[in-house]
């Protein structure tokens, strides 16, 4: 007959298994000594993700696969001779909203999973989502078009839809009883910033920033392509090579962190700081590795140098600090922390 143990925590006793069925902790052989080993039922555990945290990678994931769509569309267009100001047409202001809701739809799916209220995260990322959407056309056209009318409702229903297929999929963890799982108390205290680390970060970043150019070259002279006149592209790949590079920051900063994402903003954000004050000393530039925003923005043109601007400026803190805490994310995710102190110290016990 199996050799039967107890658990420190719920004080059940079971035959056959190494970890408690209610607790998740390791089964205690021999005689229990409940005043000395009982350990006390801790709150449930709350969600793997916070609230804001879904929602900002929800909002980046639907637009990342929207202006994959719109990149794939415009190469149809060009192979069709369709005119150039497509997008501005009313065509294709419809167009754009069927892709962003198509990308809701898809992006809502990874909001929801594990979600307990999956239905409300999918209706708040449309709502985000259209409001977003609605700032930029009004900043840029300075003016909305009739044919966005029913667009929150649209995107708040397209969320939800995606919400409610990934906690379908994934479905949220069942809480039986507030004996049946528990939560180690020390996941909440506040983990103080490894300044060391961001600052290696910091210049990861810095140096993958400000050396875009000379990298861009290498790697076209290894590929053996010149560039020819693709102004476009060669900005863009700019912007791909100067990307890559604050990730690499942000995850070097975050690595083995819990607060990975806030390591790897402070380290794109004091990056930010530094290309803003180089950019000041220097005046005119090209900052090639933003000009691709700055270009669709209508802040510069293509291939002129432009005087620093404050909107310039803002631009860089943003983009370092967003994508930067991006890769901290990424960083703490591929390598988390080898053991949290408060399993040692249960195991210990």
């Amino acid at each position: 007959m199996p050799m039967e143990r107890y658990c420190r925590r719920c004080r059940g006793r079971f035959r056959g298994c190494m970890l408690c069925p209610k607790c998740g902790l390791q089964l205690q052989d021999g005689k229990p000594d409940w005043g000395e080993h009982e350990l006390p039922p801790l709150a449930p555990p709350k969600e793997v993700l916070p609230w804001g945290g879904r929602l900002l990678l929800g909002i980046l994931l639907a637009q990342g696969v929207y202006f994959s769509f719109r990149f794939l569309a415009n190469v149809w267009l060009f192979a069709v001779d369709e005119a150039p100001g497509f997008w501005r047409t009313e065509d294709g202001k419809i167009v754009r909203q069927v892709l962003e809701a198509t990308s809701l739809l898809f992006a809502g799916i990874f909001v929801g999973a594990g979600h307990s209220l999956a239905w409300l995260s999918g209706i708040l990322l449309g709502m985000l989502s259209s409001a977003l959407s609605l700032g930029i056309e009004w900043w840029t056209e300075h003016a909305l078009s009739p044919s966005i009318a029913a667009q929150p409702l649209l995107y708040s229903v397209m969320g939800f839809l995606g919400a409610c297929i990934g906690s379908v999929i994934w479905r949220p963890l069942f809480i039986p009883s507030p004996q049946a799982v528990h939560h180690v108390s020390e996941t909440s205290e506040r983990v103080p910033i490894f300044w060391p680390r961001v600052l290696l970060g910091m210049f990861v970043i810095f140096c993958a920033v400000m050396g875009v150019l000379p990298i861009r070259g290498v790697l076209f002279k290894l590929g053996g392509y010149t560039g020819g006149n693709a102004a476009g592209s060669m900005t863009f790949v700019s912007l791909q090579l100067a990307m890559l590079g604050i990730l690499a920051g942000g995850a070097i900063a975050g690595a083995t962190r819990k607060n990975g994402m806030i390591q790897g903003a402070c380290a794109g954000g004091l990056s930010g700081v530094l290309v803003v004050a180089v950019y000041l000393l220097l005046q005119n530039q090209e900052y090639a590795p933003y000009q691709f925003l700055l270009v669709q923005l209508d802040w510069m043109a293509q291939g002129q140098k432009t005087p620093f601007h404050y909107r310039i400026g803002g631009l860089i803190l943003v983009v370092n600090t967003v994508v930067g805490a991006i890769g901290g994310g990424i960083g703490a995710g591929l390598i988390p922390p080898a053991k949290p102190s408060s399993i040692r110290r249960i195991s210990a016990d």
